[in-house]
């Protein structure tokens, strides 16, 4: 996570992980913590420097328990801007 959104591990750890997302992102994002969204998503994740980046994040809950999960996130930014044609 802190190579992904560009932030020390101080910054991340013990803070809510919604200030990572985008404002558009955040009820998916809550619906991953809370444990209703599972699968593949894609949200938009904001870096320390402000920029903003596609991510995909694919999100498996141990039945019946949200508090063994295992969450793995990749950016995808050069993957949609290619598919979208821009540079």
């Amino acid at each position: 996570l802190c190579r992904i959104f560009m932030r020390r591990r101080a910054d991340i750890v013990g803070s809510s992980l919604l200030k990572l997302f985008a404002e558009d992102a955040q009820g998916r994002i809550r619906g991953v913590l809370e444990g209703s969204v599972t699968g593949s998503i894609e949200v938009r994740g904001i870096r320390g420097d402000g920029e903003v980046r596609e991510l995909e994040l694919v999100v498996q809950h141990e039945p019946g328990t949200v508090s063994s999960s295992y969450i793995a996130v990749r950016d995808v930014t050069r993957r949609k801007k290619a598919e979208a044609g821009s540079p």
